[in-house]
């Protein structure tokens, strides 16, 4: 990022071509575009709730318990789980993809949703 942000400078000091500073530009925002997506985002299930750490939030953790959660549909891609899609009591949706552990985890997400008496819907996508 630094080294693309002294071209950028090099280039406008010695005024070089147009083509050269415009390579410099796009360069510096693709690099700040890939350090924003480096930033830890990430989302789980446990016993309290669904918990989601997003990009636009940095370091902020959104939590929603179980008690919040009115219903949930388990979206397919060719009948294999590909995604959940979670409604809240204020009509807010959270989709979140299905990754390869949630396969092992699935009867304890089940018996969660029976414990809650949460609804689970199931569509294909």
């Amino acid at each position: 990022m630094f080294a693309v942000a002294g071209l950028f400078l090099y280039s406008r000091e010695m005024n070089s071509s147009y083509w050269l500073t415009l390579t410099a530009v796009f360069l510096f925002g693709l690099s700040l575009f890939i350090f924003y997506l480096s930033f830890d985002v990430y989302s789980y299930l446990n016993e309290k709730g669904i918990h989601i750490n997003r990009a636009s939030t940095i370091k902020a953790v959104e939590s929603y318990q179980w008690e919040e959660v009115e219903s949930v549909t388990q979206l397919n891609k060719r009948g294999l789980p590909a995604q959940l899609e979670f409604t809240l009591e204020d009509d807010k949706k959270i989709l979140l993809n299905i990754h390869a552990d949630w396969y092992a985890k699935r009867r304890a997400f089940y018996e969660v949703l029976r414990e809650y008496e949460i609804p689970l819907d199931t569509m294909e996508n």
